[in-house]
């Protein structure tokens, strides 16, 4: 039986169970069929091969054994996997590509189902619909799983086609064409290509003349362009500036002679504005090295180098007042020191710490405490002058770096400007807030040429401008630091001085000039130190205020005192006020009114009796918990006084605002009242305007008799000072309560002369 190739032109394309038949899979099938009819027709050795002997057919003529041999030939030597089927699908005969695909030798195959040798179970129906499909006379093309003898699988590409004497099915031919490579290798590609497509990163390709043929869809996202857009510009026109179209050639050119380039590029987006990226240009060339491309891949990094950018500027500059910091500051002021050392030219830095900013902090909280930073930090900027560098270093401290001096005049100057600028209220919100700044000042040169020695010098020179009174400012000398460890160990001495028996009260009288009646007792503290003897409270009274001490401290004057004054009542009968100062720190104190009224319980003093002697500035810069402290302590029948009177910012505004009971004409005035002097006219006024207010007036530090006549003549009688007695101990007011039955004369009026010591000493 000869094989009907011309049939094969004929097939009809109908469509099988995986889809239509490939037309030009068909057509390779015809040209395969076609070479394999030359084959056969060229003539060879016979080597019997009859499908329709092994059909169980009649034996054929010669020729037809002839056109045997040589399929035979085409038949063993195709690389496919090529099995002969009967009409019932089952194996006449396999080649050796089948057994090298497969597995299975001839002998194992020959008469089996197909199917059931290299289908997978999950594949058994699609190929029985696929045989079908043969049997029916349509070709098959189809790339499927299959299975080889070992269990493993391969992919092959499939080619079915039936076989016809004449119009007769004689059987089927099946072709395996080993792809698993091919398939292996597309499927990578279509993932390279998903990944590609899907990248975070914005990807192109260029030819070898920068042109781009190809961009993903993070290039658009990125640049803002679409691909029709991009597509045969140069990669340089994404270039941000004339500069950056320059470095892309450079980067071209350096591409030419390696394999790989690699920086931040600055590019613009379609609607204008710029952005940064880190950019990879690689080269491609083929094996045969017929052409190139390059692969440009861009990471958008600018809001990573704006993140470095605020990090970098957190790193040198305060989070909340937006200055240069300590260690920006610093840096700064080796800088200058090292030009100083060049030039000879002086260099200053200053600390300048807030005074009694804890206070605004304990009193409206530690939001207003920050806008307060902010608006005094901007009030130092606008008093400033070039050449000056502000930094905070932290807390209420802040450092000024001037480097446009010729002499300590210059430091000075800038010193007194920036005191000034504090004479007004800061603004903060709605709130008018009254502070005031100290400052502490170290030039170099002399000293050492090293910047943090000279910060250290200036915080010395503060510590000792607060000490002294604040709102001022000072400089470093030589020997302060030793005066700032004795008053560092001054403080560490106080703890525990109460509890030591150091501490003790000594009372001063006030007394009326016209009856000689004693009138009030002022507690006056006092520190028996251990190795220094006697210390007056103005030395250690301010290191306990800078220490938070005077609170404690403060407690225990008010239970003395009390304590003593009911005492002398119960004694001697005689309703003799004491007077106790208080100072700002204990009025910020929230347990205040408690520790006052505590006093009051366990002494069992009326407290009419005590009497609490303010400043004028705590009464200046009374917040509202402050007047909520005053009002409860004034409803409880506590007296108040005002210390110092005239000395400071005199406000005649808190006289009405706060219920006052008592004003103290300051010292100062009475030491210099003579004649009709001014210091005069101002006790006079001040005698007047206390009659007018309904308030008693005392005159603090009467020395002598022509002061006596003074004041009575200004109708202000009641006095305080050595002329009449110097601070005694408790036991001297007993002795003095005793004899005098609460009447007390001038010690000057019998000859006698008035100690020398300042009574508040």
């Amino acid at each position: 039986m000869a094989l009907d190739y011309d049939s094969l032109a004929h097939f009809p394309e109908r469509k099988a169970s995986d889809g239509a038949a490939d037309p030009q899979e068909v057509d390779a099938l015809r040209r395969r069929v076609r070479h394999l009819e030359r084959v056969l027709a060229s003539g060879a050795d016979t080597l019997p091969f009859d499908l329709g002997r092994a059909a169980g057919r009649p034996e054929v003529e010669p020729q037809t054994r002839l056109d045997n041999v040589f399929f035979r030939q085409l038949f063993e030597n195709s690389p496919d996997g090529i099995v002969l089927l009967d009409a019932r699908d089952r194996v006449i005969d396999t080649n050796r590509g089948f057994e090298e695909l497969f597995g299975y030798s001839r002998s194992e195959v020959q008469g089996q189902a197909i199917n059931e040798l290299i289908v997978p179970e999950e594949s058994a129906e699609e190929a029985s619909d696929l045989s079908n499909t043969v049997l029916h006379g349509e070709v098959v093309t189809s790339e499927r799983l299959r299975r080889r003898k070992d269990g493993s699988t391969v992919f092959v590409r499939l080619l079915g086609y039936p076989i016809f004497d004449g119009e007769r099915l004689m059987g089927l031919f099946g072709i395996y064409s080993d792809v698993s490579f091919r398939v292996s290798a597309e499927r990578r590609l279509r993932l390279q290509s998903a990944a590609m497509n899907s990248a975070a990163n914005a990807i192109l390709i260029a030819d070898a003349d920068g042109r781009i043929e190809w961009v993903n869809p993070a290039f658009s996202r990125l640049s803002g362009y679409q691909d029709e857009e991009v597509i045969g510009q140069r990669v340089g026109f994404l270039a941000s500036t004339d500069e950056s179209c320059q470095a892309d050639q450079v980067r071209m050119k350096a591409l030419a002679e390696g394999d790989l380039w690699r920086g931040q590029v600055m590019h613009r987006h379609k609607s204008g504005h710029v952005y940064t990226v880190d950019q990879t240009i690689t080269r491609l060339c083929d094996p045969a090295d017929r052409g190139q491309h390059f692969v440009v891949v861009q990471e958008d990094i600018t809001a990573r180098l704006e993140a470095e950018q605020r990090l970098k500027h957190l790193a040198g500059h305060d989070f909340l007042t937006d200055l240069p910091n300590r260690y920006n500051f610093t840096k700064q002021l080796k800088i200058e020191v090292e030009r100083s050392i060049r030039t000879g030219q002086p260099v200053a830095a200053m600390l300048v710490d807030i005074d009694q900013f804890k206070d605004v902090n304990d009193t409206f909280g530690h939001s207003v405490g920050d806008e307060l930073l902010i608006a005094v930090a901007r009030r130092l900027n606008e008093t400033l002058r070039d050449r000056c560098t502000l930094a905070r270093f932290g807390g209420d401290e802040f450092a000024i770096l001037q480097t446009d001096i010729d002499d300590i005049g210059n430091a000075s100057g800038l010193a007194r400007r920036l005191i000034d600028a504090f004479s007004e209220p800061v603004d903060v919100g709605d709130r008018k807030i009254h502070v005031g700044v100290s400052i502490g000042i170290a030039i170099f040169p002399p000293g050492e040429p090293n910047a943090r020695e000279l910060i250290r010098s200036a915080d010395l020179a503060l510590y000792q401008a607060k000490s002294e009174g604040r709102s001022t400012f000072r400089f470093y000398v030589d020997g302060m630091d030793r005066q700032v460890r004795q008053r560092m160990k001054y403080g560490q001495q106080l703890h525990g001085a109460v509890e030591r028996g150091e501490l003790f009260l000594e009372y001063q009288p006030q007394v009326d000039v016209e009856t000689h009646e004693i009138v009030a007792f002022e507690g006056l503290l006092r520190w028996q130190h251990a190795e220094r003897g006697l210390v007056g409270p103005s030395e250690f009274v301010p290191i306990a205020e800078a220490s938070g001490l005077i609170v404690p401290i403060g407690e225990w004057v008010l239970r003395q005192a009390c304590s003593d004054a009911q005492a002398w009542r119960r004694r001697y009968g005689l309703d003799i006020p004491v007077a106790v100062n208080l100072s700002a720190v204990q009025f910020k104190d929230p347990s205040l009114c408690e520790s006052v009224l505590e006093a009051l319980a366990r002494s069992g003093l009326p407290p009419r009796l005590l009497e609490l002697e303010l400043t004028e500035g705590l009464l200046m810069q009374a917040s509202d918990s402050v007047q909520g402290t005053l009002q409860r302590l004034r409803e409880s029948g506590v007296r108040f006084s005002l210390d110092d009177f005239g000395k400071g910012y005199s406000s005649l505004g808190y006289l009405g605002r706060f219920s006052l009971d008592k004003l103290k004409i300051d010292r100062s005035f009475i030491r210099q009242m003579n004649g009709q002097n001014q210091s005069r006219v101002i006790v006079s006024t001040i005698a007047l305007l206390g009659r007018k207010l309904g308030l008693d007036v005392v005159a603090e530090g009467v020395e002598n008799e022509q002061q006596v006549q003074m004041l009575l003549e200004e109708n202000c009688p009641r006095v305080q000072g050595f002329l009449y007695s110097a601070p005694l101990p408790v036991d001297r007011v007993s002795e003095l309560l005793e004899s005098g039955r609460g009447r007390l004369p001038a010690r000057g009026a019998d000859g006698g002369t008035p100690a020398s010591r300042d009574a508040t000493a």
